[in-house]
């Protein structure tokens, strides 16, 4: 055998060797409990309807996605982090350790249909429109809370939203195209910079906070009232 053909086999021996030692190793700390397998079904997510749910209210929560959409519906984790408790016409949604210092942070995502009413408490909300037409008519109340509408690609389109916003809390709207926007602020902030709004409206105490273009400034009618 020539002495590249064994330099060739050589080198090919010592690499099988080195893998079949990594391999050997990794069993044996996976054996004695080092290393841990992630299972992906304990996160697998689960699909519930609440077709006759008008009011959703959510409370304690960093990481909420809702979709507008066609009808009321929850996709959630399955455990029991999270509480969903219907009450007639509204679902509550929490976090079920109410004694954390901070919010639950994995995703839920909820739908809600056109005219639904949503409340948030201490959550933080990122809103996705309907793939097709406008989201219609949604009334949004945040307390200590912040919502985020925007698209990364087409625009989101919404036809009518009112949102009221107290203690603290904030409203973004990002690439967004809306018809009507009212919105009620108490000691809270709205930013609009990247919005395309037909009629905007908005009633303000002297604490908040507006950050508006231009023209969203030019058309807005503002009404500023005393802090209580």
């Amino acid at each position: 055998m020539k002495n590249s053909n064994k330099l060739l086999l050589g080198g090919f021996l010592t690499v099988i060797l080195l893998i079949s030692a990594i391999h050997i190793t990794l069993y044996a700390k996976y054996r004695s409990g080092d290393y841990t397998i992630y299972n992906d079904d304990l996160h697998s997510m689960v699909m519930q309807s609440f077709p006759h749910v008008k009011f959703i209210s959510i409370s304690n929560i960093a990481n909420v996605t809702v979709r507008f959409s066609d009808s009321m519906k929850v996709e959630k984790m399955e455990g029991n982090e999270i509480r969903y408790m219907q009450r007639g016409d509204t679902l509550h949604v929490s976090a079920t350790d109410t004694s954390a210092p901070n919010r639950y942070l994995d995703e839920v995502i909820i739908d809600i249909p056109p005219h639904a009413s949503l409340y948030a408490f201490n959550t933080m909300l990122s809103f996705k429109g309907m793939k097709k037409g406008e989201a219609n008519n949604s009334n949004i109340y945040l307390n200590k809370s912040e919502a985020f509408f925007s698209s990364m690609n087409e625009p989101m389109k919404l036809a009518s939203v009112i949102v009221t916003a107290v203690n603290n809390s904030s409203v973004t709207f990002g690439k967004t195209v809306i018809n009507n926007l009212q919105v009620h602020l108490l000691n809270s902030s709205i930013v609009t910079d990247e919005a395309i709004i037909e009629h905007l409206s908005i009633k303000t105490d002297s604490l908040s906070r507006l950050s508006l273009n231009a023209k969203h400034l030019l058309k807005a009618k503002i009404n500023i009232t005393a802090h209580n």
